[in-house]
């Protein structure tokens, strides 16, 4: 199944941007997206929640979009900047939603670092606290409305997967080291263009991710966007994946979040004009070529 048009809307981000009139940024993540099939029939997608939900409300109202529209909420993984906004949401929506996830989003989620300690980086409430709320927790890729993907568990080559230090779980009563297998992404297959990959923090790797969307609806990456989590990543690396992304067939390039300043110059530089820098209010819109 193919979209005719798309729209994207960054309802919550680290950035605020220039422009965005009364809009407020956060810690965090936040898409609205919003697809229009053939039939002329909307479906609206919420990815992530970042972590403080009454600010993606306000930057919702203040858009004039409609948040009670939305029928499905992905999460990228379970960390709290993407998960966080959950209960005020679901709260305003007053309406049963689907949450479609990686099981392993209710499992701690443990920081352990050089400075500080932090004991739930995850999920900060249980799933069955939240009214109104279908849980589909799978491993594997589905469709969740006619042209979005979810992409399921990531198959993970290593050489792309950025480090990230100090993360722990608790499995059958032992402390091990978490590698944030719950972390995936969406693909949107829109008619004339190819896939629209959406990512969170891309932990399992933004080059992974891409890939396995490619694999799952066997068309070519057109637009990625989310966060790279670049941001503690050398530059030879960083130059790595942006280099990858152009020859995986990617044409342009939105980021921001947990990016970092320097993978943001270099993708930049490898993008040029087709690399916008991700804002709270920022607009996406696409339309079927065909």
């Amino acid at each position: 199944m193919k979209v005719s048009e798309l729209d994207i809307y960054i309802l919550a981000e680290d950035y605020a941007g220039f422009n965005s009139v009364g809009l407020l940024a956060q810690h965090g993540l936040s898409i609205l997206i919003k697809v229009t099939t053939s039939n002329e029939r909307s479906r609206y997608i919420l990815f992530d929640v970042g972590q403080v939900g009454d600010t993606i409300i306000r930057n919702s109202e203040i858009l004039k979009l409609n948040l009670r529209d939305v029928s499905t909420v992905v999460f990228s993984h379970s960390h709290y900047d993407h998960t966080g906004g959950m209960p005020e949401i679901v709260k305003y929506m007053g309406r049963r939603v689907f949450l479609v996830a990686h099981p392993d989003i209710t499992k701690p989620v443990i920081h352990v670092g050089k400075e500080s300690v932090r004991l739930n980086i995850g999920l900060p409430y249980s799933i069955n606290e939240l009214k109104n709320v279908v849980p589909i927790l799978t491993r594997d890729p589905l469709e969740i409305a006619p042209g979005i993907y979810y992409l399921g568990e990531i198959e993970r080559d290593e050489s792309f997967v950025p480090k990230i230090e100090g993360l722990y779980t608790v499995i059958d009563g032992k402390l091990v080291r978490n590698t944030v297998r719950d972390d995936t992404g969406i693909a949107i297959n829109v008619e004339g263009l190819g896939l629209v990959v959406v990512s969170g923090c891309s932990h399992s790797g933004i080059v992974n991710i891409v890939r396995q969307a490619c694999k799952i609806v066997k068309e070519n990456p057109y637009l990625v966007i989310g966060g790279f989590h670049l941001i503690e990543s050398k530059d030879e690396f960083i130059r790595d994946v942006a280099n990858e992304l152009k020859r995986l067939g990617v044409s342009n390039v939105v980021t921001g979040h947990c990016t970092g300043l320097r993978a943001e110059y270099i993708l930049s530089e490898t993008f040029k004009n087709n690399f916008t820098k991700m804002h709270v209010g920022l607009h996406i819109h696409l339309k079927s070529k065909k």
